[in-house]
């Protein structure tokens, strides 16, 4: 079971006064301990996927602490742009005793941006001999402020899908491995989305797609409030999704999927 989630992180959230959320930390730590307790503690995933992970030593904190409560190995990746290292990143969770971390590594998808792509090839435990491995890939695209950006959204994606494939091409050969890609890939809606349709030329499908016969229609809410349905978990290879579900119920616009 793979979780995809969007922390959004302090450095740029702003609170009800207009600043920041990272300058008042009895605002921004009851907020992270609470996603954190509901993306590892009650989705009942083997891989969470987080993206805007805050880069701060405190924020990290909180999340090896809730990690390691909850049986999750955490890999890091710190993004660098043109202007140098961003303040967030994205993580990768994996439960211990469910998963064997065999290789980590990252690629840079933009330059420009600091985009970036974390990847995991992994073991499926306790299936036997012939134990499933997998790639597993975490990225957070570019929001698509105007038609630039947009254009370096499909390439990130387009990047980031051959990226995934090679990366578990050249540790299990061409047959019998899967692969996912999960992430906020920063789409307003689904339908005729470049990046989308870039990841879908690629081979990759939407996990939600598969089970539903349509995506979500919203998946979170972005720093300013915005609906949008930007987060995906995609497949790639021999492996088809049984269940799909934006959670918690109760609240789909602030969701994990």
């Amino acid at each position: 079971r793979v979780c995809t989630y969007n922390l959004l992180a302090p450095c740029f959230f702003r609170d009800g006064d207009g600043g920041l959320e990272a300058q008042s930390p009895a605002q921004w730590e009851p907020r992270a301990k609470a996603q954190l307790q509901a993306v590892l503690g009650e989705a009942g995933a083997h891989v969470v996927c987080l993206q805007e992970v805050w880069l701060d030593s405190r924020m990290l904190a909180l999340i090896r602490a809730a990690a390691e409560e909850h049986g999750f190995r955490v890999v890091v990746c710190q993004p660098r742009g043109g202007g140098g290292e961003r303040p967030d990143g994205v993580a990768i969770l994996l439960r211990e005793g469910r998963l064997e971390v065999l290789e980590t590594a990252q690629e840079t998808l933009c330059q420009e941006t600091g985009r970036v792509l974390l990847l995991a090839h992994v073991r499926l435990l306790g299936v036997g001999k012939d134990a499933l491995e997998l790639a597993v890939g975490c990225t957070h695209l570019t929001h698509p402020h105007g038609d630039h950006t947009n254009r370096l959204r499909m390439v990130q994606a387009w990047k980031a899908g051959l990226a995934v494939k090679a990366f578990l091409k050249a540790r299990c050969g061409e047959d019998g491995a899967a692969a996912v890609l999960a992430g906020d890939l920063n789409a307003v809606v689904p339908k005729d989305d470049a990046a989308l349709e870039a990841l879908t030329s690629l081979g990759w499908a939407s996990a939600f797609a598969e089970v539903h016969d349509q995506d979500a229609f919203v998946t979170h809410r972005a720093h300013t409030g915005r609906a949008m349905h930007a987060d995906f978990v995609l497949l790639w290879g021999p492996v088809r999704a049984v269940a799909a579900a934006a959670l918690p119920w109760s609240a789909p616009a602030d969701a994990a999927i």
